[in-house]
């Protein structure tokens, strides 16, 4: 088993500082120290051999490192390689074919709920989340699920009563290292979608993508098997790959980034490539933040690379 400071990492990596140096001397070094713990010689052999997806078997807290940020030589691995992180071993054996996506697929998009009835928590609104799941909608054919009409009855009604390719979520989320089942969410109007709620959804006959554009969606419990929360919750339900979050991101940057990733899989590129290629896009136009655009990762089962990959 590979030890790993992950969570010190995180933490670094996901201060937003202005240029012209935006990565931190503690994320520096901790960015050194979990390559060359997570990356040995035979893996950078391989990634300099031309390997263009590196397929992560996480252990404990390994699930939750932003594999994308960690360095290659001079360069960040996410210039190289895409990373997918392993629901299982059985990832490797088994495939589990991802719906196919294009405009006017089932989808159920989700956006900026009303977060002003929650009594427990005090969320701010997210503009931003408000374009997102317009921009998604319009790129998909479809209504998107925006304020007061977001509630937690009408999006299990909109996923249950559809077979979607695609579930967007634009909204906060919060992930819980104790319970991570039943007090792990994504909010919404009036309510929550809890992971325990999420992973007794069934999808036998379609896989679809999830998209949690929300702050620590890929966090949870962590386990020897990896970490358990709301990513999990997707994949146990049938999902074929979620993309989710290690921290709180920001509202705008997060937005850019994943509608990248969106356009790029609409127009046949792989969703592990697609996210390769939206970060490297982020990565140039922050001056190379971190915290704007290596927060990402995508959890689930291997597709095949698409045509249009990495442009």
């Amino acid at each position: 088993m590979v030890a790993t400071r992950g969570p010190q990492l995180r933490a670094a990596l996901s201060v937003a500082l202005p240029s012209p140096d935006p990565l931190p001397p503690i994320a520096r070094v901790g960015v050194a120290e979990e390559s060359r713990n997570l990356l040995p010689p035979q893996i950078r052999n391989a990634i300099a051999s031309g390997v263009h997806t590196l397929l992560i078997l996480p252990s404990t807290e390994l699930g939750a490192v932003p594999f994308a940020a960690l360095a290659v030589g001079e360069r960040a691995l996410v210039e190289t390689t895409a990373t997918i992180i392993l629901p299982s071993l059985d990832g490797l054996f088994f495939w589990v074919k991802a719906a196919p996506l294009r405009r006017g697929m089932a989808a159920v998009v989700v956006g900026n709920p009303d977060f002003s009835a929650d009594t427990h928590w005090t969320f701010q609104a997210l503009p931003g989340a408000q374009r997102e799941a317009e921009a998604v909608g319009r790129m998909l054919g479809t209504q998107p699920m925006t304020g007061q009409a977001a509630t937690p009855d009408a999006v299990m009604r909109r996923i249950q009563s559809t077979t979607p390719a695609l579930l967007h979520f634009a909204t906060h989320g919060i992930a819980d290292a104790t319970n991570p089942m039943d007090d792990s969410f994504l909010a919404l109007s009036g309510g929550r979608l809890r992971a325990a709620e999420i992973k007794k959804l069934a999808f036998h006959t379609t896989h679809p993508l999830v998209i949690m554009s929300a702050c620590q969606s890929g966090l949870g419990k962590v386990f020897n098997g990896g970490v358990f929360g709301l990513a999990r919750a997707w994949i146990q339900a049938g999902a074929a790959q979620v993309l989710a979050s290690h921290w709180n991101v920001d509202d705008a940057a997060t937005s850019t980034l994943v509608e990248a990733t969106l356009q790029k899989v609409l127009v046949g590129a792989s969703t592990h490539q697609a996210l390769r290629a939206a970060m490297i896009e982020a990565k140039e136009r922050s001056n190379d933040n971190p915290a704007l655009w290596s927060a990402f990762s995508l959890f689930g089962y291997p597709q095949p690379d698409g045509a249009a990959a990495a442009r």
